[in-house]
């Protein structure tokens, strides 16, 4: 991380962080569960806004978020996260959830009695939900699509046809980011080649 980025930069570098940081939490609550300060820390958008972690990701590369104020977090992911701050704090309460049940599941007894079938049964049905909400988004995205591939093809001259192109990409990403990880695809823009282009009102795709 940059000693000398701004407060604004390291406020956006922050953010990303936290997104990435939650994402690694849903998939893998496991490394997570008995971090009692962590826990803590997510169970309010406050306690979560001030979260000074550092962490590595895939691939190896390190991630830091930077405590911030809760309005700074609000108005940097409503500016720069597809689907806003309300993503973001879904992400925030699907890790509290991830967390909560694998300390069930590892607490948890026989599998083979009543209330250890009863449990599995609980988290297959979670798992379903989650399989029909992600086709549901998908099945958007594929329609939209299609639809963006006629207007592309359409244009009427390279400008517009890159100016088409650029909503379309817009508007998939905002689709697919509102599908629970582990079954969406979180895409990152640098901050440095961000462009300024029409914002997706991805309200139109919510259930």
């Amino acid at each position: 991380m940059k000693t000398n980025s701004s407060p604004a930069i390291l406020a956006m570098e922050g953010m990303y962080a936290l997104q990435f940081l939650l994402i690694l939490i849903i998939k893998s609550p496991r490394q997570f569960v008995n971090d009692q300060q962590l826990k803590m820390a997510i169970r309010s958008q406050n306690g979560f806004a001030k979260l000074d972690r550092e962490f590595t990701i895939e691939g190896g590369a390190i991630q830091k978020t930077h405590p911030t104020s809760l309005n700074t977090l609000k108005k940097n992911a409503n500016d720069k996260l597809p689907g806003g701050f309300k993503g973001l704090d879904v992400l925030r309460r699907k890790s509290l959830e991830a967390l909560e049940l694998d300390e069930k599941r590892e607490n948890r007894g026989n599998k083979r009695s009543k209330s250890g079938l009863s449990f599995k049964v609980s988290i297959l049905e979670q798992e379903l939900e989650m399989h029909r909400h992600a086709n549901l988004l998908l099945l958007h995205a594929l329609q939209e699509a299609l639809g963006q591939f006629n207007s592309i093809r359409d244009a009427t001259d390279a400008a517009l046809r890159t100016k088409r192109a650029a909503d379309a990409r817009e508007t998939l990403v905002a689709i697919t980011s509102l599908v629970i990880p582990p079954f969406n695809l979180p895409i990152r823009i640098p901050l440095e080649s961000a462009p300024n282009i029409y914002v997706t009102n991805i309200d139109e795709y919510r259930r």
